[in-house]
């Protein structure tokens, strides 16, 4: 897998639960932290760089693990990966397996959630710089089941939506099936899921920034008819923006909090030469922002009534 990675250009992120209870030396703390020790060395020696080492929080509530030997080793031999949510990390669980962010998305947090199993958070002792990351699986569950059907395109969308436009790191999920190979339908749902991505973002037209005290104006080279909005804030000195409002010609089109690496808005068609954002929080600033006019058609993606990741916790 990581010469696969490499091959195509993907960086190479590796998942190491601390909750295995398989393993023989579970119950005697001090010889499992030895054992996980040694597997995150394997692990953080043999495979090149990563970029992310995911320590899953589940099951974990109320056991305490030897964080700082971990972390130890990490820093050791993969100082650049970007560490999840546990020992001292540097990216946070959005604190749901259905992939969705709420507004606002704060970048700065003192907790971060454990498990979806319980309402149980951990104290970072001081306030951190961690941006979410929103994980979440093709399907129901996170392993491949043959009762189990992958989540439609619009359902995806809808997650896209409220996790990258919303300022959120996406994970999704794929499982291999019985063969070690990823299920032909999986594969054509995520084909398709590109192919719309790519039209809904595509056309697009850049606006220029003429930064005033309380906002920003967009200005386009012409009038542009488009439904679709992002917005990047200036991260150079945090995160700044607390609130944002759209509008066009005093109308307007969106009311927001946060807006983060990546604000997305899916609009109302609209014509336009100019928007106007509104932005509160001192010191905030955007650093680009663009229209896309390639689908107009494009409808509000909903996901599924009820439909939500499993969070009975296994036995």
């Amino acid at each position: 897998m990581a010469d696969a990675c490499t091959e195509q250009g993907i960086g190479l992120g590796l998942y190491l639960s601390p909750w295995d209870r398989n393993a023989d030396s579970y119950d005697d703390p001090d010889a499992y932290d030895d054992f996980y020790v040694q597997q995150l060395t394997e692990l953080c020696t043999g495979y090149g760089p990563l970029m992310e080492l995911w320590f899953d929080g589940a099951g974990s509530v109320g056991r305490e693990y030897h964080w700082d030997r971990i972390i130890a080793v990490v820093k050791e031999h993969q100082p650049d990966a970007m560490i999840f949510n546990m020992g001292q990390p540097t990216i946070r669980w959005v604190g749901n397996e259905n992939g969705l962010a709420s507004d606002p998305v704060n970048y700065v947090v003192d907790r971060t959630s454990d498990t979806q199993y319980t309402d149980s958070s951990s104290g970072l002792h001081a306030e951190h710089y961690l941006p979410p990351e929103c994980d979440v699986s093709i399907r129901r569950g996170w392993f491949w089941h043959p009762d189990d059907e992958p989540k439609s395109v619009e359902h995806l969308l809808a997650i896209y939506y409220q996790s990258v436009g919303m300022g959120v790191n996406l994970l999704l999920n794929v499982p291999p099936d019985t063969r070690g190979l990823i299920p032909d339908g999986d594969i054509l749902v995520l084909k398709e899921w590109k192919a719309e991505l790519d039209r809904r973002f595509s056309s697009a037209v850049e606006a220029t920034l003429g930064h005033h005290d309380g906002g920003v104006r967009l200005s386009f080279p012409a009038a542009v008819t488009f439904n679709h909005l992002e917005l990047v804030e200036n991260l150079s000195s945090g995160q700044r923006i607390t609130h944002h409002v759209v509008s066009a010609e005093g109308v307007d089109l969106f009311d927001g909090m946060t807006v983060g690496n990546r604000r997305i808005h899916q609009l109302p068609v609209t014509t336009a030469s100019e928007l106007h954002v509104k932005l509160s929080g001192h010191g905030g600033s955007l650093v680009s922002a663009r229209v896309f006019a390639g689908a107009l058609d494009a409808e509000v993606p909903v996901i599924p009534y009820g439909y939500e990741a499993p969070t009975k916790a296994p036995e």
